[in-house]
């Protein structure tokens, strides 16, 4: 483990050979023999974690030392050698110099290396914190982005479903309300035989009207929440899915392989990678350009694994996976976020012209996987 950096200042060469002498065992020791060269070694220096200065030096005092470093924002743990005599220094070091702690004069080197040692785990302390700090930081810019994406997201679906239920749900009832009232005016005594077949005609039009209605809503209802998912199953309703997505314009080609014995899965599991899956062929249909994928569901050993691979332009995948959230592949954050949740392992493999493959594996059971 390399040793820490301390600066000693003092302009007394008897006493800076002394304390150097007490510390160099542990620590990595620069000397300074007034205030200023101390000022430019920590300018060289950036990494000095602690630094020990006298009090009375000629030029600059150890008080007005630790105000320089305070003024620079640098983030050193500060220790004061001062007489007894020099109250007005101590209470003006503590308030404007942030001192951790002041020694004495003459001092006792077994109790001085110990505050030292004390000193430098409140560094670390503070290291720690701050590292922590900002690692909250970067996760909370995280989530907002991936909250933004979900909005986003959220509203892009609240507009898809407005405009399907605007233009396509109401126009076909607004038009089974004018066959009806077509109908209704047949509909008078003494009708005749061509007016019954215009009224025959008229409901059998409307009656294909309500068939395909009907099946707009069921669709716009699996796309909320797939109701097959508690009759049918996990594996039926990726199929219908597939099916439904395969009749949208500008879609790859997709085949399903199912491999292993089907089993039942937990409720939030099955949702959570049904929701997986939609995910994939919805980032493929937006971003991959590709003309086939190929999805693997293997059922084995409590484990199933999902394989969703495409042919397209694919994509540099970055050597750390937080990365992806700065290159704006939140798509693939959420399908992370997803399998976490039951403490499963994705993994991305993907490079430019050679397509992506999205590997997932989870148990079964919903447990935890090892």
């Amino acid at each position: 483990m390399a040793k820490y950096k301390i600066l000693i200042v003092d302009d007394e060469e008897e006493n800076l050979n002394l304390l150097r002498r007490t510390f160099i065992r542990d620590y990595q020791v620069l000397t300074a023999s007034n205030a200023r060269d101390a000022l430019k070694m920590l300018d060289d220096n950036p990494e000095v974690c602690l630094i020990i200065s006298d009090q009375r030096m000629a030029g600059m005092t150890g008080t007005e030392l630790f105000k320089e470093v305070v003024d620079k924002n640098l983030d050193l743990i500060k220790i004061l050698l001062t007489a007894y005599t020099d109250v007005e220094a101590l209470v003006d070091a503590i308030n404007t110099g942030r001192v951790y702690k002041y020694i004495t004069k003459p001092w006792d080197p077994e109790e001085f290396k110990i505050t030292v040692r004390r000193a430098i785990e409140v560094y670390e302390l503070t290291q720690e914190n701050k590292q922590l700090l900002k690692d909250l930081a970067r996760k909370n810019a995280e989530l907002k982005k991936m909250k933004d994406y979900t909005d986003e997201r959220v509203e892009e679906e609240r507009l898809r479903i407005s405009r399907e239920l605007h233009d396509d749900i109401c126009q076909s009832l607004a038009s089974l309300n004018l066959s009806m009232e077509i109908a209704l005016r047949y509909l008078k005594p003494g009708i005749d035989q061509d007016n019954v077949d215009q009224i025959k005609d008229n409901m059998l039009t409307m009656r294909e009207q309500i068939k395909s209605t009907s099946q707009r809503v069921r669709r716009i209802s699996m796309d909320l929440r797939p109701a097959e998912l508690d009759s049918l199953g996990f594996v039926p309703t990726i199929e219908q899915f597939i099916n439904r997505y395969k009749k949208y314009e500008d879609t790859p080609e997709v085949d399903l392989i199912v491999e292993g014995s089907i089993v039942s899965l937990p409720q939030k599991l099955e949702l959570a990678m049904f929701r997986l899956v939609q995910e994939c062929l919805n980032n493929i249909k937006k971003h991959a350009q590709a003309s086939l994928v190929t999805i693997k569901l293997n059922f084995m050993d409590e484990t199933l694994k999902i394989i969703v691979t495409d042919n397209g332009k694919g994509f540099e995948i970055p050597d750390n996976f937080n990365q992806l959230l700065q290159d704006g592949h939140l798509g693939l954050i959420g399908m992370q976020e997803r399998v976490s949740q039951f403490n499963g392992i994705l993994n991305i493999t993907s490079s430019s012209g050679h397509g992506t493959t999205i590997d997932v594996s989870v148990r079964s059971t919903g447990g935890t996987f090892e």
